[in-house]
């Protein structure tokens, strides 16, 4: 499944790379030769925890990048589809950073994403197990899939989970479409309230230039009370001073 291991500034290890055959690969070498890096990197692909202890001493970040085969996992490439995805050419690029300050980030066929999608698609597909246990049994969400490929029903499994897909689909167009109708009904009744309101005002024809002038002489109506006493207060004066 995995056909070509990337790592730098991981651990001890500055730059590495390796090829994968066909089969079953086997890395050996003496203590200290790096085989636990290596299981490291898978780990950190499979989206386990990370820390800013595994970058190595002088770097900003440590890099893990792998090429992924999933021609032999139509599992895989239903969930990738899914999920928005697709592996070219059956060929699956993923890639996992860690910072100095500890920060980690996840790529998925060149997107980013968040590190639990690197889990809940790899963490199952690569397994990494000590002498006395193994991590995929101890997770019941991947008990179905082992009993799929032991009843031979993958490809059943993988019919199903395009299905459910766009079930899942269907159902969140049906979600969008009733709550789109909800919003045409309150805007409908909205608007019938309104057309009430200014059936029950009566407004006629020209009413609102009317209005509108009206509004104006109001607007101007202290002052033009004003004038109008300065006026009255002025013919006043006048009348008086010809009477005398």
């Amino acid at each position: 499944m995995i056909e070509t291991l990337r790592i730098r500034n991981l651990a001890v290890v500055e730059s590495a790379e390796i090829e994968f055959g066909a089969g079953l690969n086997a890395l050996t070498g003496e203590t200290g030769a790096g085989k636990s890096i290596v299981l490291g990197a898978l780990a950190l692909l499979a989206g386990g925890r990370a820390n800013a202890e595994v970058v190595r001493e002088g770097a900003d970040e440590a890099l893990v990048e792998a090429v992924l085969r999933t021609d032999a996992a139509p599992e895989l490439e239903a969930a990738l589809r899914e999920r928005g995805f697709e592996s070219e050419e059956h060929a699956l690029v993923v890639a996992r950073s860690v910072g100095r300050e500890g920060r980690s980030r996840a790529w998925l066929a060149g997107r980013l994403v968040p590190v639990s999608t690197l889990a809940e698609l790899l963490a199952d597909r690569l397994e990494i197990s000590s002498q006395h246990e193994s991590q995929s049994l101890r997770r019941p969400e991947s008990h179905g899939r082992l009993l799929d490929a032991f009843g031979g029903l993958l490809d059943v499994r993988e019919r199903v989970a395009r299905g459910h897909a766009a079930l899942r689909a269907a159902q969140s167009e049906r979600a969008r479409l009733a709550a789109d109708a909800e919003q045409r009904a309150r805007q409908q009744d909205f608007l019938a309230f309104q057309l009430g309101e200014l059936e029950a005002a009566g407004l006629l024809p020209g009413e609102l230039d009317a209005l509108g002038l009206e509004h104006a002489r109001l607007v101007h109506a202290s002052e033009l009370r004003t004038e109008a006493a300065a006026a009255a207060a002025t013919l006043t004066g006048d009348a008086a001073t010809e009477g005398g």
